[in-house]
């Protein structure tokens, strides 16, 4: 398996459907040929992107020439490595490499946030290609069999002292080219090559067969009266004509977060089922091959498995766990297990609780599957006097933004302000400069693009409008490059006099992207190739984003990030109380369900059953309530069967644990304790916020806590450990 570029990919488009396949080695996809930009640069005087002039020619023209240049430097060490015994490998062969591949990585970065900025700019198409020779070129360096054994023989040498990046780097160089297959023999390159061609073809088919499937089983609604408890946001998102969603028809895509929306809003208990039961039974094995995956998905595992076989790994999941910053698979279960421990039992009181208030309200029957969302919000707003869908009006971005970036300030010494003086792909875009005021309150150590509107087809959508957060550069010491990065959004824009307001799920996905972004920003390595997001373990790819979204939930953290659009009112307490306690409906149906999937995803690659299997065994452990005949969901369940996502499921719930043990730190601690607060924020500075990816993950960790991760945090923040049921 290919790593080089799938944790960047991962966390930069999560949730894209564009698959751009890795193969070993590269395939030119655009002309060779053509001056229109013969420096190979993007960038004006001052170092940001020309965004008044750049064309997709310029794009392509500078990528062409910048991947060639990667080419015949790679070419050119690997001569000095066969002709010379002593080299030094870092000042002769790393260093060179980041000086070449350090402006196609801008490059490819600028393209990148103007295709999902603006795809008039850069059509689909052209973007593909783009990618593609900018991922092939830079990857090449990892494929390389002089480069491999130069640094294998480095790290080996004990006699030579490193700093731990340097350490870093070599650790990253050695484990990408073993699992480019430099250590096999030929014959099994040759396999390897075959199998990544076959994964990527047969991820794609999958894909199709699963994007054609949604379309084909929407299901359009034309009486108003089905719709009359939709909130605007869900008319808007099935609206026939979003800038008019109170007029139809609508029509509900089996989207996740659409389906969400309309099994919780909507009264119609047999269309919920219809709507559930179509997602359940998508790609179900059937007679209609238009639709049939099972065969596909057979491969794709068979894959996998003699993939682990090749390198010698028990399965494919316990190989997974090299790029994992938990330490085994044993690991992540214990885990699993202490977390079911507590999970489960308040699951249970959960949907008691739930089936007493809907049969008094009128349900017939047992609670069932697609009732669960639409009766928890019909419980919770018996209980709460404030509505959720009313806190919008009380979260415009901008008082947002000034709130999260004084909490930043506060906190963490991050200083951010807008600078007008550089060029913008839209009028919508800011940019910001980002300070760290423990360093220097005069030079910035990052900066950001800000694109927060929605703009039609002119911006793609992820799912949810969770936004995008593009790698545009890497802090390079050599390069003399800072962090730079663009945040995407598809947020409502301003109409009238009235601003863009953001729902509470807005407000969340802003934390998070933002807590990415930092991520990225706030990075003190000094090479590209481990600088921010370049080397992260999966499952330790979201501390960052759920680390901040944990601050959201505070008071004092509301207080200061609100405020309604019109009167400048403040947050009332029963709002307040609403946000609060929004992260705890159904807090043990939804982690159960988490880690449900999660297990799945590792069990179906670890334990040698067939996946059908493997659900109704853990079913039976996760949920109180038994699994419905017709529900076959994992046929669709994508990550899974991905070449990019199998076995890293589990990231975004390991992410949230480790996130909790750090929030917890400062909630250890007490408000009038000005002292051990600033002793806290300070330490998390000089960690997280500085030595990201210098050292493993779990090593950072044990210098801000002083110990290894516990999960009990997590059950704590969402009140399912046992003193608090």
């Amino acid at each position: 398996m290919v790593f080089s570029f799938c944790v960047k990919r991962f966390l930069l488009s999560r949730n894209n459907g564009l698959k751009i396949p890795k193969r070993n080695g590269y395939i030119v996809l655009l002309p060779e040929i053509g001056e229109e930009c013969p420096e190979g640069n993007l960038l004006k005087e001052d170092k940001t992107p020309e965004f008044n002039n750049i064309t997709i020619e310029k794009c392509i023209a500078a990528i062409r020439k910048q991947a060639i240049d990667c080419d015949k430097r790679i070419e050119k060490i690997e001569a000095e490595l066969q002709n010379k015994k002593d080299i030094d490998v870092f000042n002769d062969v790393l260093l060179p490499l980041e000086e070449t591949y350090v402006p196609l990585g801008i490059t490819w970065g600028i393209a990148q946030a103007l295709y999902y900025g603006n795809q008039t700019l850069i059509p689909t198409k052209s973007f593909i290609g783009i990618s593609l020779r900018a991922m092939n070129a830079i990857r090449a360096k990892y494929s390389s069999t002089p480069i491999y054994e130069a640094c294998k023989r480095l790290k080996g040498n004990k006699n030579i002292s490193l700093t731990s990046q340097q350490e870093r780097i070599l650790h990253k160089y050695t484990l990408e080219g073993r699992f480019n297959g430099l250590e096999l023999s030929e014959k099994k390159k040759e396999w390897l090559i075959y199998c990544h061609k076959i994964l990527h073809l047969q991820e794609d088919d999958f894909v199709k067969k699963l994007q054609e499937a949604r379309k084909h089983c929407s299901y359009t609604i034309h009486d108003e009266n089905v719709v009359k408890d939709f909130p605007e946001e869900l008319l808007e998102a099935t609206a026939a004509d979003p800038t008019q969603p109170y007029v139809g028809p609508w029509t509900i895509r089996l989207q996740e977060d659409i389906l969400n929306l309309f099994l919780e809003y909507c009264s119609n208990r047999g269309l919920r089922w219809k709507m559930w039961e179509t997602d359940a039974t998508l790609l179900a094995p059937s007679d209609d091959k238009q639709f049939q995956t099972n065969i596909i998905l057979g491969e794709v595992y068979f894959m996998h498995k003699q993939q682990a076989h090749v390198f010698g790994y028990k399965s494919y999941a316990h190989m997974s766990m090299e790029t994992k910053m938990a330490k085994s698979l044993d690991d992540v279960y214990n885990t699993f297990d202490i977390l079911l421990q507590s999970a489960r039992p308040a699951q249970q009181l959960e949907i008691e609780t739930l089936t007493e208030f809907a049969q008094k309200n009128g349900l017939e029957g047992p609670l069932k599957p697609w009732d669960i969302l639409y009766w928890n919000r019909k419980y919770h707003e018996n209980i709460y006097k404030f509505k959720e869908e009313s806190l919008k009006d009380y979260f415009p971005l901008l008082t947002v933004l000034n709130g999260l970036f004084n909490l930043l300030k506060v906190k963490f010494g991050i200083h951010v302000v807008e600078n007008k003086k550089v060029d913008i792909w839209h009028k919508d875009v800011s940019f910001y400069d980002v300070f760290n005021m423990n360093i220097s309150t005069t030079e910035p150590i990052a900066n950001f693009y800000l694109d927060p509107y929605a703009r039609g087809e002119e911006k793609p959508h992820t799912s949810g409008n969770s936004g995008h957060v593009v790698v545009m550069k890497n802090r390079s010491k050599l390069c003399n490059t800072k962090p730079m990065c663009a945040l995407i959004f598809n947020f409502v824009r301003p109409k009238d006099e009235k601003p863009s307001l953001l729902s509470l799920t807005n407000v969340r996905t802003l934390f998070q992207k933002f807590g990415h972004a930092l991520h990225h920003m706030t990075t003190a390595a000094d090479y590209a190739d481990i600088s921010g997001l370049s080397f992260v373990e999966w499952d330790a790819a979201f501390i960052y984003d759920y680390f901040l979204e944990n601050w959201l939930y505070e008071p004092s953290t509301l207080l200061k990030i609100s405020g309604h659009y019109e009167t400048k009112s403040a947050l009332p307490p029963e709002a307040i109380e609403v946000v609060e306690h929004s992260r705890l409906q159904l807090a043990g149906y939804n982690l159960c369900k988490e880690l449900l999937f999660s297990r799945f995803d590792l069990e179906m690659y670890s334990s040698g059953q067939d996946w059908g299997t493997v659900m109704e065994k853990l079913w039976k452990q996760h949920f109180v309530m038994p699994l419905e005949r017709s529900d076959v969901y994992i046929y669709s369940f994508e990550p899974s069967f991905s070449t990019r996502l199998a076995t890293h499921y589990f990231s975004y719930l390991w992410s949230k644990i480790i996130a909790a043990d750090l929030y917890s730190a400062f909630q250890e601690i007490s408000t009038e304790d000005k002292t051990n607060q600033e002793e806290v924020c300070k330490r998390y500075q000089n960690t997280f916020l500085a030595l990201n990816n210098t050292c493993p993950t779990s090593e950072i960790f044990r210098r801000f806590r002083g110990r290894d991760p516990s999960p009990q945090a997590l059950l704590k923040m969402l009140k399912l450990n046992r003193t608090e049921q």
